[in-house]
Formats: structure tokens, C-alpha cells, sequence
């Protein structure tokens, strides 16, 4: 787990390590019962919503509640473990480190199919079988922090930079962000924790901006960038730059399938290349993965037909909206129907 993020080609991925949808997804939990009475003028945004459901996660810890719960597993996280133990010092601190994130990562990267406030207490619940005070305390307040922070980043505006951007304003919008994000984090969390749980990202992500910088600077010849490209890349710690040719190797196979689905190969043929490239396990999985891909896409063609109709069918603007929603509705669930309403726009 500890490299995931670094296997998703990033610009702005630069200290963004959320799950999208983060603060709708949030809003899908129960509510404390101030929320849940609001009309709708008054009603809290998503943001505020999560807000309200991780503080109240943590009232309930303090007052001692005592967590049961009965319902099975997310489906994503059935089967597997997050593989963390949590550790103290002598004195029964909690010792800081990623593994920290990553269980809380573990169980967060099921957001959208259960609700926020059971994948706090099913946090809550494997901290406590594992930690006693005061590292119980200082976990869960942890836990409290980390969410907190999310949540606020989930809500940060916007600043992906578009085709017409020239590279010093790409690397201008790259750097703002990247200082946005460090004053959150320094907001959230101690000196100790934000280097348990960012050093390595932020190592990264100066690396994706000094790269950014020299691939930009218009006084530098192309062997002159190739050069400093590459003692940049030396620069990084092996771990980083094992996972990198990793990716690049995903990223070269990929543009090589493109190119032979282009050209008409057979599936037969591009399994053989996956294969050979990685392993049959892989190659198979990837198999899967184009199957599901494709009734993906047959289905959102299906949608977007029919929404189409919709619209061209003369119902009012509040007709039309409410038809659409029922259309969604009726043919994707979950998380799909967020996906759609995403991608609304451009299919």
C-alpha cells in the first residue's frame, strides 16, 4: 500500500491523496439530529456534514460509547486485512509512523459503499483492539485530525491546469497548491506526524515540481533538460524510483495495447503481450478488467441515449432534471450513479 498513490500519474495529484467525492460521498452517512432537521435553506453543505459526523464519531469515543457492529464488510474490504499493527513506546504512547495512515486509508478507500460514520466506528473499533490509553486517546484523535484534514482538502477549489496553460503557469498553479496543502497539513497535525505521514510524499512531490520546472524553462536545450532529467531522477530515493519505472513499464504497455487494438490485434494477441510483459495472472486480471470496462462503456452509451431522449422530448427543465435522476436511479447503484453524474457532461 505505501506506494499506491505513486502508481497514478500526477500533476496535481501533488499532495492530493483522496478518494474523489470525498465530502458527497461523506454526506451520504447518518447525520447528527441538528443536521437531519435543518429545511432545505438552511441545510449544511457535504463539507460540513462530514465535519459534523467525524466530531461526533469522537464525542461518542470520549464518552467511553462502546462500539458493536453487526454489519458485514464492505464488499471491497471483505477478505483482505489492513496488515497494520500499531505500536507504543515504553511509556504506552502511540509510535508515530505511516502505518498509522495507512489503516486509516484502508478502511476510508470504502467510502461510497458504506457510509462515513460506520467506517469511523470500524476504525475506532480496530484501534481499540489493538491500543490501550493514553495510545487509544492519542490514536483516535489522530483519526479525528487526519479526517478533519481530508475533508477540508476534499474542499479546496479547483486549480487543474488546462491544455491552453503555459508551463510557467502550470508550475505556478502546481506550486500554489503544493503550498496550500502544507499549511493545511502543518494546520492539522504536529511536526512528528506530518513527517510520519507526508516525508515521502512530499519528497515526491518537490521532484514533480522541479521537474515540471526544468521540462519548462525555455533557456534550457533538450540535452540539457535530458541531463538534468536524469539527475533529478537519481536524485529520489530508490524506493520512489523503483515504483516510477514500475509505473512507466504499466505506461508503456498501455500505450503499446492502444496502438495494437488500433491496428486490429486480437484479444488473443494482447493477452499474449500482457503475459509476456508481466505474468498470466496479471494478464488475466487485465482481461477482466477490459471486460468490465467495456459493459461499463455499453451501458453509459445505453444512458446517455436514453437521456438524450429525455431531453429532446419537450418535458420542462424540472421535468427533464427529475426524469434524468430517475434514469440514473434505475439503472446504476452505489457509487456508479456518482461516477455518472460526474461524467454527465461529456457523454
Amino acid at each position: 500500500m505505501k506506494h499506491s498513490r505513486l502508481l497514478i500519474p500526477a500533476l496535481l495529484g501533488i499532495a492530493v491523496t483522496l478518494t474523489g467525492y470525498f465530502s458527497e460521498r461523506a454526506s451520504q452517512s447518518a447525520l447528527p439530529a441538528q443536521a437531519e432537521s435543518m429545511t432545505p435553506s438552511t441545510q449544511v453543505s457535504p463539507a460540513t456534514q462530514a465535519k459534523m459526523i467525524n466530531d461526533l464519531s469522537y464525542e461518542h469515543f470520549r464518552q467511553g460509547e462502546s462500539l458493536v457492529i453487526s454489519a458485514p464488510l464492505p464488499a471491497s474490504l471483505q477478505g483482505i486485512a489492513s496488515g497494520v499493527t500499531l505500536g507504543t513506546d515504553d511509556n504506552g504512547n502511540l509510535i508515530i509512523n505511516e502505518s498509522i495512515k495507512e489503516l486509516f486509508e484502508f478502511y476510508l478507500s470504502a467510502l461510497g459503499e458504506e457510509s462515513l460514520e460506520l467506517l469511523l466506528q470500524r476504525i475506532r473499533a480496530d484501534i481499540a483492539e489493538q491500543l490501550q490509553p493514553p495510545a487509544l486517546d492519542q490514536a483516535s484523535q489522530l483519526l479525528k485530525n487526519y479526517v478533519d484534514y481530508k475533508i477540508e482538502l476534499a474542499s479546496l477549489p479547483g486549480t487543474t491546469p488546462s491544455a491552453s496553460n503555459t508551463p510557467a503557469q502550470t508550475l505556478a498553479l502546481v506550486k500554489a497548491r503544493k503550498q496550500q496543502v502544507n499549511q493545511m497539513r502543518q494546520h492539522y497535525f504536529s511536526p512528528g506526524q506530518y513527517e510520519a505521514f507526508f516525508a515521502e510524499e512530499d519528497q515526491y512531490d518537490t521532484y514533480m515540481v522541479n521537474h515540471l520546472s526544468i521540462s519548462g524553462n525555455p533557456d534550457l536545450s533538450q540535452d540539457a533538460k535530458a541531463e538534468q532529467l536524469l539527475q533529478l531522477e537519481q536524485s529520489l530515493p530508490e524506493s520512489i524510483r523503483k515504483v516510477r519505472q514500475q509505473t512507466s513499464r504499466y505506461g508503456d504497455l498501455y500505450q503499446t495495447t492502444q496502438q495494437m487494438r488500433a491496428n486490429g490485434a486480437s484479444d488473443a494477441e494482447i493477452y499474449a503481450l500482457r503475459a509476456n510483459t508481466l505474468d498470466d495472472n496479471a494478464a488475466m486480471a487485465l482481461a477482466t478488467l477490459d471486460q468490465q470496462q467495456a459493459q461499463w462503456q455499453q451501458r453509459l452509451k445505453t444512458y446517455a441515449s436514453e437521456r438524450n431522449q429525455i431531453r429532446d422530448s419537450g418535458l420542462s427543465q424540472t421535468d427533464q432534471t427529475l426524469a434524468i435522476n430517475t434514469l440514473i436511479e434505475q439503472m446504476f447503484s452505489g457509487t456508479e450513479r456518482l461516477r455518472v453524474r460526474a461524467l454527465d457532461q461529456d457523454i
